[in-house]
């Protein structure tokens, strides 16, 4: 028995959801994480010019269709619903 919790990874897309509206809009140490989502996932450029419900919205589907084509990750989530960590 390890005296360390167990450190589990998986995907969230509730979470994806929160954090891509939450970091949308913040600039920190310099760097401006909105531009690198944009950057990243170009879709959600119009996702910056919006605020509350609107912004929501378009990131709300923007997650539903990136994870309704990749299934690996739908099944790995669902999978492993409920365990996270410090889950054994």
């Amino acid at each position: 028995m390890s005296k360390y919790p167990k450190l589990k990874f998986q995907i969230n897309r509730e979470l994806d959801n929160v954090m891509c509206f939450q970091f949308m809009n913040t600039i920190a140490g310099g760097v401006d994480f909105g531009k690198g989502i944009v950057e990243l996932y170009s879709q959600l450029l119009n996702a910056k010019t919006k605020q509350g419900d609107k912004r929501r919205v378009i990131i709300d589907r923007f997650t539903e269709e990136y994870y309704s084509k990749k299934p690996n990750r739908n099944r790995q989530s669902s999978e492993e619903n409920g365990k996270g960590l410090g889950s054994g």
